[in-house]
């Protein structure tokens, strides 16, 4: 029973509806109904239509008691169903027996979510209590509906009377059995039933083995949306309540409106995803935002808002799910997609079910077999045909599947045919190709690394690029400076860079010059690095080279010194050997630092020890680079080559030094205390023929003859000269 808070709200809403209805019913009961005529008792009754034979009095305040109420005006009825309503119902039922025998019949009210139910005899009084407020197992005939025993005296005219009290919708469908046709007609139910709900979890099952094979989402919201369906559906039939929760009186009354929501929350979840709402239709998708959030605190507030208002608000859900999911379908249809055809049909069939239903809830239209099993029926076919939906959508992806696999497979043999053709090209390459990773280790290349350096492609596989590099034990390691100084440029700027460097071979201990080009590749979620090592371009003309005469300005960027060394011995490849060349190379290298460091930056010997011996040379050669008083200046290289020799003059605009005396002490103390620096000189004297200083000291002209000088014609034993342009003094 509700506390009288509850019966106000109830009353206050029920009475601006309820007067209008009854008035309507008792307008259309005096126009068109006539007394009600006792109900003949016989063995042929089976489900027959009793109300017909009734009276209806409405008691507005539910305070009335048995014995007062059969003094009060009763009117007949055409009308089994009211709606939902906070008022107490009293019928009124005669029946004859016109036999000599006793008759045992039955009585049903076949509407399972009934509250409360008194079955009254005008002679014994009260017969039974029964509802979904009184445990299952206090019926007094075990059945999923509310059926009644009775015996009627042979020969004779008994009065009854049913008070009737729920929060749902009050509809009262009653229907009369002989003791023998029940027994037939509760066999013949069980056998429907379990009919419908063994196919419906037939369904349930054979949806979830395809989920499980496919993965596919929308195979679980629909398992979950039959689930939870079934279980609706059930509480409707009193099935629910006979074998799921027989003890539990409250879930019984609040598990209706809970699994309303549920199985409306998964009905739109199914839609969406089987219709592809997201992508396909971004607005209707937000609509399925708003209405699963309203499905979710339905679903919670319905354990604790009264019956009354909570199943109003779930059929209030309900509607516009239902026409959200239909308008779904439309659009989805609208756009080509084929499998909207059965979606739609589906959801036209279980709609018709749930507006016959609703209809008969609200008592609009009458209490009858059609309207009470039009859920059941339009869900039956519906999930018949939304199975048949996701079996078309299966082909369909299967269709398009097949023709992508054929399509991947023409796609798939032009790409190996494409790898076959880009690795002959890598393999076959005479260049070594490679990839290093953002800590410049190779990981991984082509075979032409034995080529050029004698290791194999597993020997250098994990090696920093940088170990690969020659180490040239005379001389200040300039090789790994200016390969460290590329390699950052290229990771600060992104841009490609190229250089040459001395590498180590793995058979031969002595460096092999090679030209190295680098580039980032980008990936996804990484970058690499695409190298090529080969060996140094020749120039193709230097055949026919007769002599050359250039003149070069260079900065004071040490990374320039290996540019323009490779670009000075370039053409000497006609005329001198391999070691020849290296030397010439790593002379003319030594003395463009000298000019740079000890000319042009006025660093001095000191200087350049101790900034080395504490490892931060390179930050101390950028600040002098910075300087105002050094930035400016510029190392001038004349170069002139003929068939006879080559010639350098090398000019720094420092203050110069005493080559005569400070050198060879210098050269000394590098000797003694083996320094990487300060040889550049005596290395200079053992690979050049003549090596000349002015007497300045910021100007050195060097000289290489390409045979014995004593054989050379005069004019190409001639000397530089400090005051002629350079070339000049070859005319």
């Amino acid at each position: 029973m509700r506390n009288a808070s509850s019966r106000k709200r109830s009353r206050q809403f029920s009475c601006a509806l309820a007067p209008v209805l009854l008035a309507i019913v008792f307008l259309s009961t005096a126009l068109y109904a006539e007394d009600p005529t006792p109900l003949i008792l016989s063995d042929t009754m089976d489900a027959a239509p009793v109300n017909a034979h009734i009276d209806l009095y409405v008691d507005q305040t539910g305070d009335l008691t048995f014995h007062s109420v059969r003094t009060a005006s009763f009117h007949p009825t055409i009308n089994n169903s009211f709606g939902y309503t906070d008022a107490t119902y009293w019928l009124r039922l005669k029946v004859k027996n016109p036999d000599a025998d006793v008759r045992r019949w039955y009585l049903e009210l076949d509407y399972s979510v009934f509250d409360s139910i008194k079955l009254y005899s005008a002679e014994r009084g009260l017969l039974y209590h029964t509802g979904d407020h009184v445990p299952f197992h206090q019926r007094p005939v075990l059945y999923r509906t509310y059926m009644f025993p009775l015996v009627t005296p042979a020969d004779s005219t008994e009065t009854y009377y049913l008070q009737l009290k729920s929060r749902s919708s009050m509809t009262f469908p009653l229907l009369a059995y002989s003791e023998s046709n029940f027994q037939k007609t509760a066999a013949t139910e069980q056998i429907a039933y379990g009919f419908y709900y063994g196919a419906m979890v037939i369904m349930f099952i054979y949806n979830l083995f395809i989920f499980f094979a496919t993965r596919d989402l929308s195979y679980l919201y629909y398992i979950l949306y039959i689930g939870f369906y079934i279980i609706f559906q059930a509480i409707l039939n009193g099935l629910a309540f006979q074998y799921l929760w027989p003890d539990s009186v409250w879930w019984a009354n609040q598990s209706l409106p809970v699994f309303i929501f549920c199985t409306v929350f998964m009905g739109m979840a199914f839609g969406r995803s089987f219709l592809n709402a997201a992508m396909h239709a971004p607005l209707l998708n937000r609509l399925y935002m708003i209405l699963f959030a309203a499905t979710i605190l339905g679903a919670i507030v319905s354990l604790f808002v009264p019956y009354y208002y909570i199943i109003i608000i779930a059929i209030g859900v309900c509607f516009p799910a239902v026409t959200l999911i239909f308008s779904n379908g439309v659009a989805a249809l609208l756009k080509g997609q084929r499998s909207a055809r059965f979606f739609l049909l589906a959801w036209i069939t279980f709609l018709t079910g749930i507006i016959l239903y609703a209809l008969k809830s609200f008592g609009v239209i009458p209490t009858n077999a059609v309207t009470t099993n039009a859920i059941q029926v339009g869900a039956g076919v519906e999930v018949v045909l939304l199975s048949l939906a996701l079996a078309d959508r299966i082909n369909e992806l299967s269709r398009n599947l097949s023709n992508r696999v054929d399509e991947l497979n023409e796609a798939r043999a032009v790409i190996e045919k494409s790898e076959r053709r880009y690795r002959d090209l890598i393999e076959g390459d005479d260049d070594y190709i490679f990839m290093l990773d953002e800590n410049w280790r190779i990981q991984g290349g082509n075979r032409a690394i034995r080529k050029l350096l004698g290791f194999l492609r597993k020997d250098v596989l994990s090696m920093d690029f940088r170990d690969l590099l020659y180490k040239h034990p005379e001389r200040e390691d300039f090789n790994r400076v200016l390969v460290s100084d590329k390699l950052n440029e290229l990771e600060a700027t992104g841009n490609s860079v190229q250089f040459y460097a001395d590498f180590r071979q793995k058979h031969v201990m002595e460096p092999r010059e090679l030209h190295v080009s680098l580039q980032f590749i980008a990936h996804e979620d990484r970058r690499e690095v695409l190298g090529r090592m080969s060996d140094p371009a020749e120039d193709t003309l230097v055949r026919f080279l007769d002599s050359e005469t250039q003149v070069y300005d260079m900065n004071n960027y040490l990374h320039n010194v290996e540019l323009l060394g490779q670009r000075l011995t370039d053409h000497l490849r006609k005329y001198l050997d391999a070691g020849e060349l290296m030397g010439v190379k790593n002379c003319l290298r030594e003395i463009l630092i000298n000019a740079v460091e000890h000319g042009n930056l006025n660093i001095s010997f000191d200087e350049k020890t101790r900034a080395t011996e504490q490892g931060n040379y390179l930050h101390f050669i950028q600040e002098r680079q910075n300087d105002p008083r050094y930035r400016d200046r510029r190392v001038r290289v004349e170069y002139t080559l003929d068939a006879h020799r080559v010639g350098f003059r090398i000019t720094d605009e420092g203050a110069g030094f005493d080559w005569r005396d400070r050198v060879q002490e210098q050269a000394r103390q590098a000797h003694r205390d083996r320094l990487m620096h300060g040889r550049g000189i005596m290395m200079t004297r053992a690979i050049f023929d003549e090596v000349q200083y002015n007497d300045r000291g910021n100007q050195v002209v060097l000289i290489k003859y390409f045979r014995d000088p004593a054989a050379l014609p005069e004019q190409a034993r001639r000397p530089f000269r400090a005051d002629l342009p350079v070339g000049d003094e070859l005319k």
